[in-house]
């Protein structure tokens, strides 16, 4: 409770400095919005000369250089990747570790979607490794108050976890326990669609391609009405049932915890509720093809060189060059830095420009941060 006042007090002192200008108040919403926190009256004072000089993006760079940025704005933005619920009230994890590791290395993000990468910490190591049936590794770097950029450390993911396949974020145990947990690993191919290209599965139905791929154990005629599958299940099943394969090899323990790899061997999921439709497809390694290149999908500019592969990596190297990538990214920033309707035609031209200048940055998200928090707070 006194932190809360003191932060009150603080604010308030800070805006009574800025009381009257325009590039004041300006000065102090970037850097609060991007370090969860008000500046001191010395930062904010460099930050109003350099907004005056039109350097506003170097003006957002001192609330980038601070724990702020990491282990809250950039913490939080990604966490509501790592669950089902998709809340930032969870702990820090691997998948999120990486992403602030990469962040602040400057690492383009699409390549987090199948680079052989994960950020782990050597001094909590030596205590608490790294392990696949839990997460104890990432919360004790909280515990400790270790500050994340100078205790997380890039490694070879598979190094780490000992598996021989990998694909960045798509292949961390916190991806893996969200979204691999029981089912038939679909549940991994829609929140890959809602995390990289802000879109989930019911929004892509499409009854008109082939549902050659559509597994066995969906029926055809659900209570007796082929009807309904045609009409319903057959339009999300088409597009998702092709490219769940790329996790054939992966599962994880709903009871132990416990993240497994299978090296050449198609996890038991894939063959459950066989019977259903004997016909059906029958994943028999770990190929994909994405169904999505023709139909109403095709609007997410899907790379026209990758229509099929075979593994995670292989489907990760596919999802990182969707052109609607960047438009996801930009539309998370701007909802986490910008507090307003991201639906508005103004909001909406601030996302179109910032995917664009995203992909200009070569992915970088500190740069995608600091563009569009300065986009939005002027003239508020």
């Amino acid at each position: 409770m006194k932190n809360f006042l003191l932060l009150i007090a603080l604010s308030l002192t800070i805006t009574s400095f800025t009381y009257g200008s325009e590039v004041g108040n300006t000065a102090f919403r970037i850097y609060e919005r991007l370090a969860c926190e008000p500046p001191s009256k010395e930062v904010l004072s460099k930050m109003v000369d350099l907004i005056k000089a039109g350097k506003t993006e170097e003006a957002a760079s001192y609330a980038i250089n601070t724990r702020g940025f990491y282990e809250c704005t950039v913490k939080n933005w990604c966490l509501i990747q790592t669950n089902e619920a998709e809340t930032d009230q969870v702990p820090l994890n691997d998948y999120c570790a990486t992403v602030i590791g990469a962040v602040h290395d400057d690492i383009p993000i699409n390549k987090l979607l199948y680079d052989n990468v994960i950020y782990i910490s050597e001094t909590v190591a030596a205590e608490t490794p790294y392990s696949l049936n839990n997460n104890d590794h990432y919360e004790k770097i909280q515990e400790q108050g270790l500050e994340f950029t100078k205790t997380l450390v890039k490694k070879k993911q598979t190094e780490v976890t000992g598996f021989a396949e990998d694909s960045g974020l798509l292949t961390t145990r916190a991806f893996a326990e969200a979204f691999l947990q029981a089912g038939t690993n679909r549940r991994a191919l829609r929140h890959t669609l809602r995390n990289y290209i802000c879109h989930d599965i019911e929004e892509m139905r499409d009854t008109s391609i082939s549902d050659f791929y559509v597994g066995r154990d969906v029926e055809r005629a659900p209570g007796g009405n082929p009807k309904d599958y045609q009409a319903d299940c057959k339009g999300c099943h088409t597009g998702m049932d092709s490219l769940r394969g790329a996790w054939a090899h992966f599962d994880f323990d709903e009871e132990t915890k416990h993240y497994i790899y299978h090296k050449d061997v198609v996890a038991e999921k894939y063959g459950v509720n066989a019977d259903n439709f004997s016909d059906g497809y029958r994943n028999i390694d770990d190929s994909w093809k994405n169904m999505w290149l023709e139909g109403v999908n095709k609007k997410y500019g899907w790379p026209a060189n990758r229509t099929k592969g075979k593994g995670i990596r292989e489907f990760g190297q596919m999802f990182a060059e969707v052109e609607y990538f960047s438009t996801c990214m930009a539309e998370r920033t701007f909802k986490k830095v910008c507090m307003a309707d991201e639906n508005s035609s103004l909001s909406q031209k601030i996302i179109e420009n910032m995917a664009k200048e995203f992909k200009k940055d070569n992915y970088n998200l500190k740069k995608l941060f600091a563009k569009t928090v300065t986009s939005c707070t002027t003239g508020e």
